[in-house]
């Protein structure tokens, strides 16, 4: 299973300075994502494109959806929401 099969899926991660490290994030990014809309991994990954600029992830097609994703210790957390804004707060339990 890919994790981003579209030229600029794969061009990112090519890109990118550190490609293992981007790889988990996009990953991350979309399957938190499918979670939230419900789907789970039903929906394959190469569906839609979750994009990085400077730090900043987005959906592909869905404006409306924010993304925060952090990092702690040698897990990848990425939380997307359909609200005006993400919590000011979000507890991880590990």
């Amino acid at each position: 299973m890919g994790c981003g099969r579209s030229a600029h899926g794969f061009a990112a991660i090519a890109q990118a300075a550190d490609k293992d490290r981007m790889f988990t994030q996009t990953w991350a990014v979309k399957e938190s994502y499918l979670k939230l809309l419900g789907t789970g991994m039903h929906r394959p990954l190469s569906s839609f494109d979750a994009k990085c600029d400077n730090g900043c992830f987005s959906i592909d097609g869905a404006p409306e959806c924010l993304v925060s994703i952090m990092e702690l210790g040698d897990y990848t957390v990425a939380v997307s929401a359909l609200t005006a804004e993400l919590p000011e707060f979000i507890e991880v339990r590990l």
